[in-house]
């Protein structure tokens, strides 16, 4: 965030949009649960990596599936790591950035704040693929890379 921005509402037409949409919404949170209970599955083992959220799947609309890696013990940084899973075809990102980092709170002094859990989460924070539309072999490959990455 490099400015403090303003709240955008929206439109009657992304309203009706959004109310077609919750039409569908259990069948959504139905195939995000099961895609996000096969990493749980697949990925549990994992020795450089925790599961942030298993066993709460039941709870969650499964909206992120984040990791949390242990850099350090991998012998990489995170970078590097997304480079990887780039080259592999696999899209990652990083859900969030702690507020006190970004520059428009920097230049307001905010990175004096002690937020120790927030940096902790974030210096190992992982964002995968989960989305509706990840079919069951993409899912695979996925998990695959990761095994191969990160195991």
């Amino acid at each position: 965030m490099q400015e403090l921005g303003y709240h955008y509402r929206i439109t009657d037409i992304q309203c009706a949009l959004g109310l077609s949409q919750l039409k569908k919404i259990n069948r959504f949170l139905i195939k995000r649960k099961n895609l996000a209970k096969r990493y749980d599955i697949e990925l549990k083992n994992l020795k450089n990596c925790k599961l942030i959220h298993e066993g709460m799947r039941d709870n969650s609309s499964n909206h992120l599936y984040i990791l949390n890696i242990d850099f350090k013990k991998l012998g990489t940084t995170r970078g590097k790591l997304m480079k990887s899973f780039e080259a592999r075809e696999i899209g990652t990102q990083v859900h969030y950035i702690p507020v006190p980092s970004h520059p428009y709170f920097k230049n307001k002094n905010y990175s004096k704040i002690n937020l120790p859990n927030s940096y902790k989460y974030y210096e190992g924070a992982l964002s995968i693929p989960l989305y509706y539309d990840l079919s069951n072999k993409q899912q695979s490959h996925v998990i695959n890379q990761i095994k191969k990455l990160i195991g």
